[in-house]
């Protein structure tokens, strides 16, 4: 039975389901020393929050945003289009699987 301010955990950061005692051992660590640094964070276990935070998903999300800018006539087409060919070529390929809450700066010197 779940207590109240309980989490239960069914899949590790990537939003891969427990799949054997060992993994669940090496994800518990990892908690634990997260708790200890007190920077846990149980969104970061749940998989629906993890796809929610994942930068191809939230870019997504930002380009349709700018796209329907361009519909309304608030934004020129070549802008969206070059937008497109910027996530596509470059954005996508080393962001792609990151948490966005897990990016850095040094993660975007990297990309620059």
């Amino acid at each position: 039975m779940k207590g109240k301010g309980e989490v239960v955990l069914y899949s590790d950061r990537q939003g891969r389901p427990l799949c054997s005692y060992e993994h669940a051992e090496r994800i518990l660590t990892g908690i634990r020393y997260e708790t200890d640094q007190k920077v846990f964070d149980p969104t970061k276990y749940v998989k629906s929050d993890v796809e929610r935070f994942r930068f191809g998903s939230l870019i997504e999300a930002w380009y349709q945003d700018k796209k329907n800018e361009q519909d309304k006539g608030n934004r020129a087409k070549g802008y969206v289009r070059v937008l497109r060919t910027y996530i596509d070529n470059y954005y996508l390929g080393f962001f792609k699987g990151h948490d966005v809450r897990e990016i850095r700066t040094h993660h975007v010197k990297d990309f620059y």
